[in-house]
């Protein structure tokens, strides 16, 4: 783990190739996201740009990316994937896919395309925003809910509550940003905007909507910082064979003395401290990327030492890593450091380091590859035209204990804490909250009273209906199913705004509902 005297605490700059960016901070992370891809990393000074614990001056990564790729109708690979920007190569760009990335209306809307938002600024808008004296933030005014179809960019673009159901980010009529825990970032970027000098791969077409987001609390969600992805085909190509990649630089004992492991039951690859800590090196922590709402399907590692385990140099590598073959397509095997097997496996050093069980980098005990890289893989059968996937993720950290070992036996307890609260809490990938320019918003005739309202309210409809009580930030309190054209409800919810939402046979409608 690389320590150094200089942070970027407070950092939000215009930086080269258009980068721009801002910290999230608000738990016990501090991270810099950047608006082209190469997230953790602070490209200036070449310095990893990820601290935890917060203020401790210790950074456990060096840099995160995203590789994609999948094969068009003629078996060509289309493929976008970065690692670090050497020379300035680049396969991501700042902003949404359009039409002219140079026009007057792109360079004033897109060309810094990083917005950063809390919990306190939406709720503070949600409740004033009819005040004769309210002034509006601008993190909430300039939040991008809407594209421009005449420049060739899609018309919804960052989630939002869209409370008059209009399909138009409009936050003067209430409308405000959509996101999930108590503070985030989110980032638009897309592989189309000019020639991929990382990988040399083929554009996709794809548009990337990053929401890293994070909870501050008392409990492992602090040490947790988590990463919805959305993935947008703007093209006419229909890919096959499609994989999404999270690739990690874990930087523990400077990076020279990592020892890697994946989890396939719990979806996480992991790095942790090849050697027990002492007064020299007292690193120790466990740091891992679970995928929260799919199968991980691949767990792969290369490092920077040459020959077929080094980093890839075309996109036929980068697409060979990502699906569990080394540079020269061989496939990874099981045992020893994934050469030179006789049994294909997906999943290197799937082993358990905690009971010394199956294949680990522990169990080996040979020194750990230099400067050891890994990257976690999910697999799409197909990646349609004009449709989307999404991806939800949590990088988690651990450091409970001065046992290097011990502690991944914690981070499995953490990483277990943090998938029984998103299966219970989040849902970043529904698509409630998000204007649709497949569906018509119309103007519902629908009443829901009082408003402000104590302990009951009744909801009034043309027909039978299904409702739903969501606090804020999305999470279902109380839901049903209506026979009548009307139901009376009991409330027992705590002061505050909460979320109706209403489905009849002519719509769907969500008003917002203030109990004192």
């Amino acid at each position: 783990m690389k320590v150094f005297t200089l942070l970027i605490a407070g950092l939000a700059f215009q930086g080269v190739f258009g980068q721009s960016t801002e910290l999230i901070e608000g738990n016990n992370i501090r991270a810099l996201i950047v608006d082209d891809g190469y997230f953790f990393y602070d490209r200036d000074n070449n310095l990893s740009a990820l601290e935890f614990p917060k203020d401790s001056g210790t950074y456990p990564l060096f840099g995160m990316n995203y590789w994609m790729g999948g094969k068009d109708v003629n078996d060509q690979l289309h493929l976008a994937a970065q690692i670090k920007p050497y020379e300035g190569s680049q396969d991501y760009f700042p902003g949404p896919i359009a039409n002219n990335y140079n026009s007057d209306y792109y360079l004033d809307n897109f060309s810094s395309s990083i917005w950063k938002i809390d919990r306190d600024q939406i709720n503070y808008h949600v409740t004033n925003y009819l005040e004769n004296n309210y002034v509006m933030d601008s993190a909430i005014e300039n939040w991008p809910g809407n594209g421009n179809i005449s420049e060739g960019i899609a018309p919804q673009l960052a989630p939002y509550v869209d409370v008059n159901n209009n399909a138009t980010y409009d936050p003067e009529n209430g409308d405000y940003p959509y996101i999930q825990g108590d503070f985030a970032v989110f980032t638009i970027m897309n592989d189309a905007a000019g020639i991929h000098t990382a990988s040399g791969g083929e554009p996709i077409g794809v548009e990337v909507h990053s929401m890293f987001y994070g909870f501050e609390t008392d409990d492992d969600l602090n040490n947790t910082l988590f990463l919805n992805v959305k993935l947008f085909n703007r093209s006419n190509q229909d890919y096959v064979d499609f994989s999404h990649t999270i690739w990690v630089d874990p930087t523990l004992y400077n990076g020279t003395s990592e020892y890697l492991g994946c989890d396939t039951l719990r979806n996480l690859g992991y790095a942790y401290s090849s050697k027990a800590p002492n007064s020299f090196t007292p690193d120790h922590m466990s740091i891992g990327t679970v995928y929260l709402n799919k199968q991980m399907d691949v767990f792969m590692w290369h490092d920077n030492s040459g020959g077929i385990i080094s980093q890839p140099n075309n996109s036929n590598q980068f697409y060979n890593l990502m699906n569990a073959n080394w540079l020269n397509n061989v496939p990874l095997t099981y045992g020893g450091l994934g050469l030179f097997g006789t049994i294909p496996t997906n999943y290197c050093f799937s082993g358990d380091p905690v009971t010394n069980t199956g294949w680990s980098e522990y169990g080996l005990q040979e020194p750990a590859s230099y400067y050891k890289r890994y990257l976690s893989s999910v697999k799409f059968d197909d990646f349609q035209a004009q449709t989307e996937k999404c991806i939800d993720v949590a990088f988690v950290f651990n450091d409970d204990t001065a046992d290097h070992v011990l502690n991944v036996a914690n981070l499995f307890q953490s990483v277990d804490f943090v998938q029984d609260y998103y299966d219970n809490n989040i849902q970043p990938c529904s698509q409630i909250f998000l204007g649709d320019n497949k569906h018509e918003f119309q103007a519902l005739d629908i009443k829901l009273y009082p408003n402000p309202a104590n302990s009951e309210i009744s909801i009034e409809s043309n027909s039978s209906f299904r409702y739903e009580i969501m606090s804020i930030n999305g999470t279902s309190i109380i839901s049903g199913y209506s026979e009548s054209h009307i139901a009376q409800l009991k409330l027992e919810l705590s002061p505050g705004i909460y979320l109706v939402k209403i489905d009849d046979t002519q719509g769907t409608k969500i008003e917002k509902l203030i109990v004192e």
